[in-house]
């Protein structure tokens, strides 16, 4: 949970190769499979981790972009053309927002909609 919030402004979210989440999915979706019981478990409690932060890191995220787009909102220089552009503030946390949310989805149903299944 600590290191995705504290990673959260680095190149480690928003580098070319999308991030770190990239790299801890697959060897903990693997020791979420694995027969040792305790590597399910240890991975399904760092998964929660993970998820637990990211979550903290999107409500952030969104309470940024409503700051942003109500200031984007007040100012009458901008034209009405402005609001969708991708390179806007609001462009760039959207973008962020839905990155931070398909993490979430990737975590969560490489890990524990395998483990559900399990059961």
């Amino acid at each position: 949970s600590r290191l995705m919030q504290t990673s959260n402004r680095g190149p480690l979210w928003w580098g070319d190769n999308k991030g770190i989440v990239q790299h801890l999915k697959p060897p903990l979706a693997c020791m979420s499979s694995s027969i040792v019981r305790s590597f399910r478990h240890t991975a399904t409690v760092a998964v929660y981790a993970c998820v637990d932060g990211l979550i903290d890191v999107a409500k952030k995220l969104r309470r940024d972009l409503e700051v942003a787009g109500g200031m984007e909102k007040k100012s009458p220089k901008k034209s009405p053309s402005k609001d969708k552009d991708p390179n806007s503030k609001t462009g760039k946390l959207e973008a962020k927002v839905s990155a931070v949310e398909g993490f979430i989805t990737e975590l969560f149903e490489s890990v524990f909609v395998v483990r559900y299944r399990d059961t």
